[in-house]
């Protein structure tokens, strides 16, 4: 396939959308229990005792016994597990090196105690288990066959029972990499930020959730890696192998935490494309469908998008104290995405009228309205708008007027480079990473 920088071509992504590190905050971690501590005695002015110190650890003699270091994919299964409550968090470690000694055979990884991660070793892979123990043999993901949406809820870090997936670890040495089909074993020999690393037990240590991203990123084009991004710093989970999403979740990591890792990785493999991936990133998303609008609307011409002004995501607008208290009993409305200064508002309405309750009818008018009053222009986008590519630049060209603007034209180029990206992100079965092979 065809790959050219800056657009989508035919069947493609491409992979150069500009980046901009702007997004650098360390004092917004929202749980230092799970979450990185990116700028420990840095940003108070005691980088030189903090970097010796780490240096001492670096240096000093870690347990002789091999280690697991969980990475990539399993890492960020591990931290999506830890976020919904079914693992405990794990401990910040000051490792900036991984163990001299890292488990990457079967017979090492079977000699290690994986109920930590809820899950059992077989010959085919890792086998997420049920909440007491036992194992559900339910279809494999990697054949995209459909499982019941009702399903036992797994106790690690599998996102079904029955799951089967190859464990994805980390080595310091070359030689060490003997993994077999149940184990992907990864070399990561240079040094590593701080707060990369953290103590699941004795035997187990897994990278940080941020660093599993910028090594997811090291494959494929820029699309997949903003996605995942989205997912990781939104409220959402995406469907793996038929099972249900996860909505109203508690995000996984921060657009600004995201980017302030990546800004201290230097030349860790996968770097590039994260800060690539980065320069699209925003907070609080709230569903796959949002996401799609959010980068339907933001993306530059050159990728297939229409290059609009850049909305917030699930913000407030507070109606006590305003002219419009009258006329409910709520305090504020939360609304998908809005362009505060313009006071237009876009809602992502997944449901049909006629599907619906009542009551959810009845909720959405009022805020609708109540929002009219308070001066907003709301403009509401359906799953029929995303059913064609004329639908989705007629709902576009609704939100481009309120803005003041116009949409743009897009040449031959540009017109195919849409037409990639538009059955991209409408295909409910496009592999996305980590978490299996899509929603809806």
């Amino acid at each position: 396939m065809s790959r050219s920088k800056g657009m989508l071509t035919a069947g493609r992504i491409g992979t150069s959308l500009d980046a901009s590190d702007t997004r650098a905050n360390a004092g917004q971690d929202h749980d230092q229990s799970w979450s990185p501590i990116l700028s420990a005695g840095i940003a108070s002015g005691g980088a030189s005792a903090h970097t010796s110190r780490l240096s001492r650890e670096a240096a000093s003699p870690i347990d002789e016994r091999p280690q697991l270091v969980l990475g990539f994919e399993t890492a960020l299964l591990f931290w999506r597990a830890v976020h919904e409550g079914r693992l405990p968090a794990p401990v910040c470690t000051d490792f900036i090196r991984l163990p001299r000694c890292c488990a990457t055979s079967y017979a090492q990884v079977s000699r290690i105690d994986l109920s930590h991660l809820g899950v059992r070793l077989t010959g085919e892979g890792a086998v997420s288990l049920y909440a007491d123990g036992e194992v559900y043999w339910g279809p494999d993901a990697r054949n995209r066959r459909a499982v019941p949406r009702v399903c036992p809820v797994p106790c690690g870090i599998g996102a079904y029972p029955g799951m089967v997936f190859a464990l994805q670890v980390m080595t310091a040495h070359d030689g060490e990499r003997n993994g077999c089909s149940a184990i992907e074993a990864h070399l990561a020999s240079r040094e590593l930020p701080p707060g990369s690393l953290y103590r699941v037990s004795d035997d187990i240590m897994v990278v940080s959730c941020e660093l599993a991203f910028v090594q997811c990123c090291r494959k494929g084009c820029d699309l997949p890696h903003i996605e995942l991004a989205l997912e990781l710093c939104g409220t959402y989970g995406l469907m793996t192998a038929g099972l249900p999403g996860r909505f109203d979740c508690k995000p996984v990591s921060t657009a600004s935490r995201l980017a302030e890792f990546v800004g201290m990785c230097g030349r860790i493999q996968g770097v590039r494309a994260a800060r690539n991936a980065m320069a699209w990133v925003a907070d609080m998303l709230a569903s796959p469908r949002e996401s799609e609008a959010y980068l339907f609307a933001t993306l530059p011409r050159k990728s297939g998008g229409f290059n609009l002004p850049r909305p917030s995501a699930n913000v407030k607008v507070h109606v006590k104290g305003t002219t419009a208290e009258n006329l409910t009993a709520k305090e504020y409305f939360k609304v998908d995405l809005m362009w505060e200064d313009k006071k237009v508002v876009l809602e992502y309405d997944g449901i049909d009228d006629h599907e619906k309750d009542p009551a959810k009818m009845a909720e959405d008018k009022e805020r609708r309205s109540v929002l009219a009053a308070l001066g907003y222009t709301v403009i509401v986008m359906t799953r029929r708008d995303l059913e064609s590519e004329w639908t989705l630049r007629s709902k576009m060209a609704q939100v481009a007027l309120a803005l003041g603007t116009e949409l743009p034209v897009f040449d031959a180029q540009e017109a195919r480079t849409h037409a990639v990206l538009f059955k991209w992100l409408t295909n409910p079965f496009h592999d996305h990473m980590p978490f299996g092979c899509g929603y809806r």
